[in-house]
């Protein structure tokens, strides 16, 4: 292998991993985000800090968001299967 394309790899794989740690910090700073507006719509609702039930209600929100979530991604399954049996047709 020539040295410039020693050179261009090593590069690749260098940009390739730093927007890898990119993203692990925009999801982290997502997840940190959303359990802020959580613990905030919690304890707007009357649940006091240090209790079981704000741990509920924020189980609860997290709960709910996956099932929102899941709920979305069989709708697109659906769509998709639809779709693909017109095409099939």
């Amino acid at each position: 292998m020539t040295l410039l394309k020693m050179t261009a790899l090593v590069i690749a794989l260098s940009l390739g991993l730093s927007a890898c740690s990119g993203m692990k910090e925009r999801r982290a700073e997502r997840r940190a985000k959303i359990a802020a507006a959580d613990r905030s719509e919690c304890l707007a609702m009357g649940f006091k800090s240090g209790t079981d039930a704000l741990l509920l209600c924020l189980d609860n929100r997290n709960i709910l968001r996956q099932s929102k979530k899941a709920a979305r991604a069989a709708a697109d399954a659906a769509h998709k299967a639809k779709i693909q049996a017109i095409l099939d047709y």
